[in-house]
C-alpha cells in the first residue's frame, strides 16, 4: 500500500468528489426544478453545467497520466498488453453509458452520447498518446492541439448545427450530451496537466511553482472572461442562450471556454490548499471522488429514474430542493463507505 503509484491523492478525490456534487445540483435542477423558480433555476442549471463536467473531463486525463506515470523507476513497458487494461476501461465506460440510456431514458436512442461515453471514447483515443508525453516537444503538442481542436469546433459550430439537423441519427450518436468534439480538449489539457504534476509531487518548492503557475493561469482567464463581458454590457454572462446549443444540448462559446479554464484551475489549486491545510469537514468529498463512476450512475438512477420518471416528482420551493439534495448527498456517502468496505473485505 506504500506503492506511490496506489497512493491516492485526496485532494484530487475531493475535487473529483466536487465535480459529482454539481452533477447532482445540476440534474435535479433540471428534472425536478420547476420554471417557476427562474432566474434563479437557470443561473443553478448553467453553473452547474459549465463547471462540473469540464472539471470531471479535466480529470479523467490527469488522472489518466498519472496513472500511467506514477511511482515508475524503470523504463515504460509500451507493449499492447499493458496498453489493454486502459482500452478495456474506455470501452467499459462506453457501453456502461449505452446500457444508462436504456435505464433512465427508455424514449430516447439507446445511442445517444453522454459524459461517460465522452471519457470512454477519450480513453480508447488517447491511451496510445500516454508514452510520448515523456517528451516536451510532444507534451506542448498535445496543449496546442486542444486549443486548435476547439478553435475548429468554433469555426464549424454553424455547419455541425445544419448537418444535425439533416442527419438526426448521426446527431444523437455524435452530438448529444457532452460530445468528444469539443470536450476532448478538456482531457487533454488534463493529461498535459497530470504529467507536470507526476513530475514536481515530490518536491515541495516545483509544487508551489506549478500550483501559482496554474493560479496565475486560472485568474488570467477569469479576468479575460469578465473583461468581455463588461465591454459588451454585462458583468455576468450565465445566460445559456449566449453560447452554442447543438442538437438541443448545450456547448460553450468562445468566451465562457476561459470561465471552463479559468474556473478548473483555480478549483484545482483551491482544493489543494484546503486539504494541504486539513480541513477534515470537506473529506466527505473523497469519498464521494473515490466512488464516482458507480455514484454517477445511481443518482441519475435515482433523480432521472425514480423521482423524475417514477414518481413525477416536481419540486416548487427551494427549501424542498436544499432538503431534498442534502438527504440524496448524506446518502450517496454514505452508500460510497459501505461500498469502500464491501471492496476491501477480501483484502482482510
Amino acid at each position: 500500500m506504500s506503492n506511490p503509484a496506489y497512493r491516492r491523492i485526496l485532494f484530487i478525490d475531493a475535487l473529483r468528489g466536487f465535480a459529482l456534487f454539481l452533477m447532482v445540483l445540476n440534474h435535479a435542477a433540471i428534472y425536478l426544478l420547476t420554471q417557476t423558480l427562474d432566474p434563479g433555476r437557470h443561473y443553478l442549471v448553467y453553473l452547474t453545467i459549465s463547471l462540473s463536467a469540464p472539471l470531471f473531463l479535466f480529470l479523467v486525463g490527469f488522472s489518466l497520466t498519472l496513472s500511467f506515470y506514477r511511482g515508475r523507476t524503470a523504463p515504460l513497458d509500451t507493449r499492447p498488453v499493458h496498453y489493454w487494461r486502459y482500452l478495456k476501461r474506455g470501452l467499459g465506460l462506453l457501453l456502461a453509458g449505452y446500457a444508462l440510456n436504456i435505464v433512465i431514458a427508455p424514449h430516447e436512442p439507446f445511442y445517444s452520447g453522454g459524459i461517460l461515453q465522452t471519457i470512454g471514447i477519450s480513453i480508447i483515443l488517447l491511451t496510445p498518446l500516454l508514452s510520448k508525453l515523456q517528451q516536451r516537444k510532444f507534451r506542448d503538442g498535445v496543449l496546442i492541439m486542444a486549443f486548435l481542436l476547439y478553435l475548429l469546433f468554433v469555426y464549424a459550430q454553424p455547419g455541425i448545427v445544419a448537418w444535425s439537423v439533416r442527419h438526426p441519427l448521426m446527431a444523437h450518436l455524435f452530438f448529444e450530451g457532452y460530445p468528444p468534439w469539443p470536450w476532448i480538449s478538456m482531457v487533454l489539457i488534463g493529461l498535459h496537466s497530470g504529467y507536470k504534476w507526476v513530475e514536481v509531487e515530490n518536491q515541495a518548492n516545483s509544487v508551489r511553482r506549478h500550483l501559482l503557475q496554474m493560479q496565475t493561469l486560472g485568474i488570467v482567464c477569469l479576468t479575460i472572461y469578465f473583461s468581455v463581458n463588461v465591454l459588451q454590457g454585462h458583468m455576468l454572462n450565465f445566460n445559456i442562450y449566449h453560447d452554442y446549443i447543438i442538437n438541443g444540448h448545450w456547448l460553450p462559446s468562445s468566451i465562457t471556454v476561459f470561465w471552463i479554464i479559468g474556473m478548473t484551475l483555480t478549483g484545482f489549486t483551491v482544493m489543494y490548499r484546503i486539504f494541504t491545510n486539513r480541513y477534515r469537514y470537506l473529506r466527505w468529498l473523497t469519498v464521494l471522488g473515490q466512488s464516482a463512476f458507480i455514484l454517477y450512475v445511481v443518482h441519475l438512477l435515482v433523480i432521472v429514474g425514480m423521482a423524475d420518471r417514477l414518481f413525477g416528482l416536481r419540486i416548487h420551493q427551494w427549501w424542498q430542493f436544499i432538503s431534498f439534495n442534502l438527504v440524496l448527498m448524506v446518502a450517496l456517502v454514505i452508500f460510497s463507505g459501505r461500498l469502500k468496505l464491501l471492496i476491501r473485505q477480501p483484502e482482510m
